[in-house]
């Protein structure tokens, strides 16, 4: 599972089924009709309504709530529960994972702006990442701050032209891979190295302390939305990536 992918996201009828070496990913549209997201209220526990309220702009609170009312719905059809029934964990950096109903499968979490990615999988750690194209940002003066020194030298030689989309892949990539552990940004992102290259295959290309981990990560790049870069990161090889559109009612099961 590596390149990019052509960016053709399914609204299917029914529920896809999740096989052992099956990758789904779900495309969740974050702004939505006040009454639509009056009712995805009704699936988030007490604490993440505390969660959502805390925001001070609407916009934000509804983006909130439709990216973990999408995230229980979605779980709920795999595990065959109510969404309200999904519980999670979470480690010391906040990644959640399924507590009840026990199930072995692995799933990542990405927002930005309106959009979200929810990636699905079995058995292994999986890592995804999306960001918007528009955002203003000074990539080399961040690279030479927070990337690997290789990094900061591959976004240095890219063409001009390609620096901010080498730099936002860059960033994408990073980001899934850290995901993925389960560490957040307390990891540094300085000790490890992915491909900025726009042309090149994305892949990990050393990670210090642990060269050979490297050969046990596989990255493909998504297509979202002309406004949007996103990277899927997962152990072991797959090529049975599937990508969906979630819809907010609910498909049947």
């Amino acid at each position: 599972m590596t390149g990019t992918t052509p960016g053709f996201w399914q609204s299917p009828d029914t529920h896809p089924r999740l096989g052992t070496e099956s990758i789904h990913v779900w495309k969740i549209d974050l702004d939505l009709q006040a009454e639509e997201i009056r009712n995805l209220r009704d699936c988030l526990c007490a604490d993440e309504l505390t969660r959502a309220d805390r925001f001070r702009f609407a916009r934000h609170r509804h983006r909130f709530t439709a990216g973990r009312a999408a995230l229980r719905q979605i779980l709920g059809n795999y595990l065959g529960c109510d969404p309200t029934d999904v519980q999670f964990d979470y480690n010391e950096h906040g990644k959640p994972s399924l507590r009840s109903p026990q199930s072995l499968i692995s799933f990542n979490l990405s927002n930005s702006h309106t959009l979200a990615l929810l990636a699905i999988t079995l058995k292994r750690r999986i890592g995804i990442d999306i960001e918007y194209r528009h955002r203003a940002t000074n990539g080399l003066q961040i690279a030479d701050h927070f990337f690997s020194p290789r990094e900061a030298e591959m976004l240095r030689a890219l063409p001009t032209a390609l620096q901010k989309t080498g730099f936002l892949l860059g960033w994408t990539r990073k980001e899934a891979y850290i995901k993925a552990i389960g560490a957040g940004l307390s990891y540094p992102l300085r000790t490890f190295s992915v491909v900025l290259d726009p042309r090149d295959t994305p892949r990990l290309i050393e990670i210090e302390g642990a060269a050979t981990e490297v050969n046990d990560w596989y990255y493909t790049d998504l297509n979202p939305h002309t406004d949007y870069l996103a990277s899927i990161i997962v152990e072991h090889s797959s090529a049975d990536l599937s990508m969906f559109r979630w819809k907010t009612k609910e498909i049947n099961g």
